[in-house]
């Protein structure tokens, strides 16, 4: 969902959109937020939806903003060294890995280890605590060996692409990203349940699908020649993509589901078929076969005259069917 901050705005209005780090700033400078150009991207959220529940222009962290003394590099780095003026550069993370390393020299860097270090080393100071770095290298040992992290409460792209992933089995890294991409589009909160529920409100479902529908094979028959031959050749080959496949006849046309949820169909006309696909627009189509320009649905258009690149038809089908099947799955 884009839109335009605004100081009038609801809070579900800016809770379901997605906002970038410097048009945050900008806003939160224009609404009078105090040190907005000190504070990390969740910190001004935290302070914007306060301000738009209750009015108020607080500061969301006790955290120090303003530092003045010698850093703790020129000081020099030790074990015993308190943490005063934290630098996070690269010769702060070497000294806290190799001396890591001395500890535990099988321990490896998990993702997402320094941001998790950093908020640890902010709340021990907050809370009145003096660590030393001694503290701070036994803290990322001790992250490091965790099975898996707790969610970030504000990670929204952290934690939907580790939900994704860890869900969707087949799934890589970039079709995490494509999604989170498309879920920043949408008015609904940024996470991997909202996620699963807008791509649920997309399916065509047809609860009155079956193993086989009598009306398909009256439809067949009233389709004789080579487009009623091209039209059975491609159903037949969803018909076979698994044993959940049902069927019925929608629209006037030969419709195959996973279960009742529609992923794809053939139509005749007066001199084509079309092989389509609920789901289209978000299939890959390498060998660049689909048409249409709608939302959701594509189609590719075969004619008898001309010859057809049937091994990527085929593929398209069987994509669009284990991607039906990966959708219900995350239900």
């Amino acid at each position: 969902m884009t839109g335009k901050l605004s100081p009038t705005m609801t809070v579900r209005e800016f809770e379901n959109g997605y906002w970038y780090l410097d048009d945050l700033k900008d806003f939160a400078i224009q609404i009078g937020i105090p040190e907005a150009k000190k504070l990390r991207k969740d910190e001004i959220e935290r302070a914007v939806l306060t301000f738009l529940r209750t009015g108020n222009l607080k500061l969301p962290t006790k955290r120090a903003l303003r530092k003045t003394g010698v850093k703790d590099v020129a000081r020099g780095l030790s074990l015993n060294l308190r943490i005063e003026h934290y630098t996070s550069n690269r010769e702060t993370k070497d000294f806290i890995v190799r001396e890591a390393r001395k500890i535990a020299p099988n321990v490896r860097e998990k993702s997402g280890v320094w941001y998790r270090l950093n908020r640890w080393r902010e709340e021990q100071i907050i809370n009145g605590a003096r660590p030393k770095y001694v503290d701070l290298v036994r803290q990322y040992v001790a992250l490091n060996e965790m099975e898996r992290f707790e969610k970030v409460p504000h990670g929204r792209y952290v934690n939907f692409v580790a939900d994704f992933l860890a869900t969707e089995k087949t799934v890589t890294r970039a079709d995490a990203i494509a999604a989170w991409v498309k879920l920043k589009a949408m008015d609904t909160p940024k996470n991997y349940a909202s996620w699963v529920q807008a791509r649920r409100s997309q399916l065509f479902l047809f609860p009155s699908s079956v193993k086989r529908d009598p009306a398909i094979e009256v439809w067949m028959r009233e389709h004789p020649g080579e487009l009623g031959a091209i039209a059975r050749r491609w159903f037949g080959v969803m018909r076979d993509c698994g044993d959940d496949v049902r069927e019925l006849l929608h629209d006037g046309h030969p419709t195959a589901c996973v279960g009742e949820a529609a992923f794809g169909y053939v139509n005749a006309f007066k001199a084509h078929v079309n092989v389509g696909f609920f789901r289209g627009a978000e299939l890959s189509d390498p060998s660049g076969l689909l048409e249409g320009a709608g939302k959701s649905m594509r189609h590719v258009k075969l004619r008898p005259e001309r010859e057809v690149d049937a091994a990527a038809v085929k593929k398209l089908i069987e994509t669009a069917y284990t991607d039906m099947k990966r959708r219900l799955k995350a239900e």
